[in-house]
């Protein structure tokens, strides 16, 4: 089942987000079953290639596969949806018309500007229909400014957009604050809730970046239903961290922190 209909469905999805360029780490989580996972193409260091391999390995376990695109190029969204992801997120949309642009890289013409080419898309998706091509595949818009806070409500009414999906990091550095995650001042609580509060106006979803499984639930208490539970490089590192200290009997806090 893929993202919108677990979505429509009512249920909240627990994904990993991953940044490392081996396709056989992605294939060892997915095996422990998250809902999804996202191959970052803006931060991580997953290049096309190997995002096609990593896209194999999670379709085998049963994830969901989608990825982040860098930036705004239409063209990279259509290749990421040719790659056979079912979902693409899309960073730093600021405004209801870049919202609108991105949608259409989504759908074929006259709807979009995506160009036919289903090269894989439709082996995956077991259709070369434009209909096919497209029904399942959710799309996914990042908040991370304080211009998107401003005009969330009508980004989050673009018809297309399925989800909003928050990044702490950069959210916090628009509103003049650490780039760090689960902000607890007002400012960005107040402004993570306005988002929440405009999907659910607008009948989508919204969605946010966390660094572990506490974080993860606190946030889908709060009405997120795209939730990243963690990223693979620092559950990695943490992890590591954790069996080192404790063979040195050293007392340290694990590693949490992340890109988004």
């Amino acid at each position: 089942m893929n993202l919108k209909a677990r979505w429509a469905a009512g249920e909240t999805t627990f994904g990993v987000w991953g940044t490392i360029d081996s396709s056989f780490t992605a294939e060892l989580i997915c095996s422990e079953g998250p809902d999804f996972f996202c191959c970052d193409q803006q931060h991580g260091v997953v290049d096309y290639q190997t995002m096609v391999s990593i896209f194999q390995g999670v379709r085998a376990s049963g994830s969901i596969p989608i990825s982040r695109v860098p930036n705004h190029d239409l063209m990279l969204i259509g290749k990421t949806l040719d790659a056979g992801a079912l979902g693409v997120i899309v960073p730093m949309v600021s405004t209801p018309a870049e919202a609108e642009a991105l949608v259409s890289a989504f759908h074929y013409q006259p709807a979009g500007v995506r160009s036919y080419g289903p090269v894989r898309a439709g082996m995956v998706l077991g259709s070369t229909q434009p209909a096919g091509l497209t029904a399942d595949v959710a799309c996914i818009l990042m908040i991370e400014t304080a211009s998107a806070l401003e005009s969330v409500d009508a980004i989050a009414a673009t018809p297309g957009v399925d989800a909003l999906y928050i990044g702490p990091a950069d959210l916090s550095l628009s509103l003049g604050l650490p780039p760090t995650f689960d902000q607890q001042v007002p400012e960005y609580q107040d402004a993570i809730a306005a988002v929440v509060a405009a999907c659910e106006r607008h009948g989508i979803v919204a969605g946010i970046q966390c660094t572990n499984g506490d974080m993860a639930a606190r946030y889908a208490a709060m009405g997120f239903r795209f939730v990243t539970v963690a990223s693979d490089a620092n559950t990695l590192r943490s992890a590591v961290r954790g069996q080192l200290d404790a063979a040195r009997g050293v007392e340290r806090t694990a590693v949490t922190g992340g890109y988004a």
